[in-house]
């Protein structure tokens, strides 16, 4: 589906990067971690040149890449991403919105 969609909707599409960004989530929690990574990275590059780094659905894709290093042990590539987004959703949202 993905392919499909990256070939008919174009790569930056937002429904392309939603499928790759559920696919991504999907294999890491399957521990597929090997696949899962460069799709949440080129879902996070995209996110942040289509819609900015502030945007909120970049921030979900920082979300999604902390969560796959903190999935992996790899806590000191999650914290900063982890930092990043809630750092942001304060800004945006205030420190005391549910999605903060």
């Amino acid at each position: 589906m993905l392919a499909t969609e990256d070939r008919v909707l174009g790569e930056d599409h937002w429904l392309s990067l939603q499928t790759m960004a559920n696919l991504g989530n999907a294999l890491n929690s399957m521990a597929a971690y090997d696949k899962a990574e460069p799709l949440l990275r080129r879902t996070l590059e995209a996110h942040e040149r289509v819609l900015g780094p502030a945007d909120l659905g970049t921030l979900a894709s920082v979300n999604n890449l902390a969560s796959l290093y903190d999935s992996q042990g790899r806590y000191g590539e999650a914290e900063p991403l982890y930092r990043r987004a809630i750092e942001a959703r304060e800004r945006m949202l205030g420190a005391d919105d549910p999605d903060t």
